[in-house]
């Protein structure tokens, strides 16, 4: 029987400093963890970038446009990064041989939620049957707080691209305001926003 080990107390960079990197400094804090470098925009990495390299891991919950050199940044300190921020993907296959050229790490999800884990295995296990059946169709709204900036999110575009691969029918996805305005081989996708 192993004994319980205590976890290696993390020096942790946060990429991002918006509600998922407060959220994520107060869970670290709970846990022992120490928060070494905050970066949240441009003039944080003309600072305090040099302290990069002093993390174990760096968390990014930035913005689409920041993801990208962020992930660089990373790659260049040798520091293993995680990546929650979605809407950079247009970049990922470059990043991906960059990662492998350079010996780096990157784990990246466009959600981190069991549940919507779970949401997405049942989603691609309803696509599969719903492909014996063309006479019905699939749409996907979404519901986000205002401060959501990408549109579709990450993980609507996730679960669109398995159902995807499951659906014959299916070759691409849109965003729309109207679900009757697409062909048959789109998967319409509605992005609603409120205020939380």
């Amino acid at each position: 029987m192993m004994k319980n080990t205590p976890l290696k107390k993390l020096n942790i960079a946060l990429l991002g400093y918006g509600r998922m990197g407060k959220e994520i400094e107060a869970i670290a804090a709970e846990s022992g963890h120490n928060i070494c470098l905050i970066i949240d925009n441009e003039s944080d990495w003309l600072k305090y970038g040099k302290e990069l390299s002093k993390a174990d891991v760096a968390i990014d919950f930035s913005l689409p446009k920041a993801a990208t050199s962020n992930i660089k940044k990373c790659f260049t300190a040798k520091v293993p990064i995680v990546v929650g921020t979605t809407g950079w993907y247009s970049n990922y296959q470059d990043l991906y041989a960059l990662c492998l050229e350079t010996d780096n790490c990157l784990f990246h999800a466009t959600n981190f939620s069991l549940g919507v884990n779970i949401f997405s295995a049942i989603n691609s296990r309803l696509a599969e049957i719903m492909n014996q059946f063309p006479d019905y169709s699939v749409c996907l709204s979404e519901t986000h707080h205002t401060e959501k900036l990408d549109a579709p999110s990450g993980t609507a575009i996730s679960l669109a691209e398995n159902i995807i691969k499951k659906i014959e029918v299916k070759k691409s996805w849109a965003l729309v305001d109207n679900f009757t305005s697409v062909a048959v081989s789109t998967i319409p996708i509605k992005a609603n926003r409120y205020v939380n």
